[in-house]
């Protein structure tokens, strides 16, 4: 579950939508919702009536970021380096 802070571009409401799970395609410059953005206001969305605000950006980068770390954490290749004190 992914909840993301938009602002609606019809309204121009900000608000918190449930987006699922987010996923991130190598073949696209957007990320993938498994939820519709519904704004309270306007109803369903696609993604070029909102924009992220920074709250929602700050947001997305931390799934990003979890994405990429269990991404990379699961690649057979990943080699892992622990301190010794």
């Amino acid at each position: 579950m992914t909840e993301l802070n938009f602002v609606c571009k019809n309204c121009r409401k900000n608000f918190d939508c449930n987006v699922g799970k987010s996923t991130f395609p190598i073949e696209s410059e957007r990320p993938h919702f498994e939820k519709n953005i519904i704004c309270p206001t306007c109803g369903n969305l696609s993604i070029d009536d909102v924009e992220l605000t920074e709250l929602g950006q700050t947001q997305l980068s931390s799934v990003f970021i979890q994405t990429s770390n269990n991404k990379s954490m699961n690649d057979d290749n990943h080699v892992r380096y622990e301190r010794t004190y």
